[in-house]
Order: structure tokens, then C-alpha cells, then sequence
């Protein structure tokens, strides 16, 4: 049975809320860039970020040693005189996420039978280790990256200069890496040891994280400067493919010099070889504020330097104004139709949906408006 259950969290209008895929927990931020996770099982509420303004720590201190001039008994501490805050102002809140092991399962299970259907397993997260025994509520801000910890309500920060100085808009989250992943190579289903934050910027960039490091490890590119306001991960088709295809690939290049019994011979040798597993690999779909929509494969080459740009593997007009949200859906039951579909919506009021035709070399969307 369907229940409703309601609270008055913030006397300001939410603009942005955020459910956890697990725990009974909801993370939102109001029109006072305040930040709250609620529990709705015990309607209470477990943190309570102030965001938006000044660091509190550093107006504190900056309080505590202006006492002196109203007060001449009070003596400020020398060592506060030059105290540097350790964090700065985080500006205007721009996207909640919640990020932990249950996360992880969640998107790479879910996305998995969205793009598979249920002919293969879904991957487990159990190798992505840079989650464990962390929960994290990552707080986009025009300032910075906010990466909050739940359980020991330490926060981490990723500062605007580490983002080239541009004002990050938004973030999705990548687990399947392919060859070239970031911190090492990949377990059977491609999941890698730690994620990578794919941040959007106001450049039109999308500036990849190594969560472990907290560094910049490449940069996703195109042919526009508007800015990114939205991003979500497409995985590609999981297939069984033979493991010489590249082998043959050259053969079929030198096929003249061949003889029909040495064809028949490298028909048979490849009859015999088992086919091999290849599992998905996360691609980025991003929109921009001029209402295109991109499509790129961060992991397609060898990562680990801000300075690495990747192009996109495919972009076109989506919507004529600014793209406010892309969200990855089911298709049909049966597994011969089986074709995820990416719904895009607009400033204007324009919902699009795209037909994902996914395959073990990537994927590509076809308008069905």
C-alpha cells in the first residue's frame, strides 16, 4: 500500500532532492543552499550541511579576532591572527548524490539489465574498494566539489583550481573502466578499485576524477562552449565475441595472398575458439545549456593527466534551448527488443526520448520524439 509521509525540513523553497537507492535516507538542498539528509523512518534528520555562504569556521575565527578592538581585555590568540581557513565558500549548490558501495550496485545492476536484460549476470561491486566503509554525499557547488562523509562527518573538498578554475554544474559516476582505466586494470566485469567523477563544468568540458587520488586524470572535449548542465552514464552492450577477432582482422586484410585451404583452416581454428565475455563499459552522456546532447568514451585511451583530451564519439541538436536532465530507462521485456531508451528534458518543457542501440563497440541514439 502506497503511504505518503511529509516533513517541514526547511522554511525555503527544496530545489534539489536526492534518494538514497538502499537506506531510507533523502538528501536535499533548499533555496538557502542548506543541505539536510533525512531519515523518513524516523523523520529525523542525520546531517545538516550550511552551505552557500562564508566558511563558518573561518567567520569564527575572523569574529573572535575583531573582539579585541571593541574589547581591550580580551587578548585574540597570535596563532589565529593568520589563520587560513581550511575551506572555502562553496557558492550556490548545483547537485546532491549519494556515493557508497550500495550505490555502486545499484546504478552498475540496474544500468546492466536496462542495456542486457537478464541473458547475463549483473556485475557485483565488491571490488570497488575505494567505497568501502566510506558513505559519501557529494555536494556540487560553484566553488567546489563537497565530499561529505556520512559516518565519520568529515568533509574532503575538491577546490574549483583543481578543475582548471571553472565552476563545476554537475557529476555522474563511472565504475566500468575498460583497458585503460585509471588505477590499475579491471576485474572480469570491468569494474574498477575506485570510481571516476565525471565533472561537468561551465567551460563545456567534463573533467574526469580518480576518486582515490582526488586528481584530474583526463578531460572530455568538444567542438562548443556552452555550459554542461547535465550528465548520466550509459554503459555499452555486454557480448560474447571470439578472441582472435583481431587476428583475423589482419588476415582478412592479407586474404589474397592466402590459399582457399589455408581459409578453410583459419575457419576451422576459429570455429574451435570459444568465444570471450566482453562486459560494459561506461560511455558519458552529457547536455549543455545550448541544448545539444554528447556522447563520449572516457576510456577509450590511456588515462592519468589532466592535459588528456577525448573527443566525443557522437553529438547532435537535442533540444533548442538548455537540457535540465537525461535518465537511462528500460525497454521491452523481450530480450530480441530488448533496447534501452535515454529520456532528455528541456528548459522549454520538451521531453525527448532516444532509442539506445547498444553493442560491444559502443552506443548510439536514435530520435523517437
Amino acid at each position: 500500500m502506497l503511504q505518503l509521509r511529509g516533513f517541514a525540513g526547511t522554511p525555503d523553497k527544496v530545489k534539489l532532492v536526492e534518494f538514497h537507492p538502499v537506506q531510507p535516507w533523502l538528501a536535499f538542498a533548499d533555496k538557502s543552499d542548506n543541505v539536510r539528509v533525512w531519515d523518513w523512518t524516523t523523520q529525523q534528520t542525520l546531517h545538516d550541511l550550511q552551505l552557500g555562504g562564508a566558511d563558518d569556521e573561518g567567520s569564527m575565527e575572523a569574529a573572535m579576532n575583531t573582539v579585541s578592538v571593541k574589547d581591550t581585555a580580551f587578548v585574540s590568540n597570535p596563532s589565529a591572527l593568520s589563520y587560513t581557513p581550511s575551506r572555502v565558500a562553496s557558492g550556490k549548490v548545483k547537485q546532491v548524490r549519494f556515493l557508497d558501495s550500495e550505490v555502486a550496485y545499484w546504478q552498475t545492476a540496474t544500468q546492466h539489465y536496462m542495456v542486457n536484460g537478464s541473458s547475463t549476470n549483473p556485475p557485483k561491486a565488491a571490488n570497488v574498494h575505494a567505497l568501502d566503509g566510506t558513505r559519501l554525499l557529494v555536494v556540487v557547488c560553484e566553488n567546489k566539489i563537497l565530499l561529505y562523509d556520512l559516518n565519520t562527518r568529515k568533509p574532503y573538498e575538491v577546490p574549483r583550481a583543481v578543475l582548471d578554475n571553472k565552476t563545476p554544474t554537475c557529476v555522474t559516476f563511472l565504475f566500468r573502466g575498460g583497458q585503460y582505466a585509471p588505477g590499475g586494470q579491471p576485474d572480469a566485469d570491468n569494474l574498477m578499485t575506485s570510481p571516476v567523477l565525471a565533472i561537468g563544468c561551465s567551460d563545456g568540458a567534463v573533467r574526469l576524477l580518480h576518486l582515490a587520488t582526488l586528481r584530474v586524470v583526463g578531460k572530455l572535449v568538444g567542438n562548443h562552449k556552452a555550459s554542461i548542465s547535465c550528465l548520466s552514464t550509459l554503459p555499452t552492450k555486454a557480448a560474447f565475441k571470439l578472441a582472435d577477432d583481431q587476428q583475423q582482422s589482419a588476415a582478412r586484410g592479407s586474404k589474397q595472398a592466402a590459399t582457399k585451404r589455408s581459409d578453410q583452416t583459419s575457419a576451422a581454428a576459429a570455429a574451435a575458439t570459444p568465444p570471450v565475455f566482453t562486459p560494459s563499459v561506461d560511455l558519458v552522456l552529457g547536455g549543455d545549456s545550448a541544448g545539444a546532447l554528447w556522447v563520449w568514451e572516457p576510456f577509450r585511451v590511456p588515462l592519468g593527466s589532466p592535459d588528456r583530451e577525448i573527443g566525443p564519439k557522437m553529438s547532435w541538436a537535442g533540444h533548442s534551448a538548455e537540457v535540465w536532465a537525461a535518465c537511462l530507462t528500460p525497454g521491452p521485456e523481450d530480450p530480441e527488443l530488448a533496447s534501452a531508451r535515454v529520456f532528455t528534458s528541456g528548459i522549454h518543457h520538451e521531453l525527448h526520448y532516444w532509442q539506445c542501440v547498444c553493442s560491444m563497440h559502443g552506443s548510439q541514439l536514435i530520435p523517437r520524439v
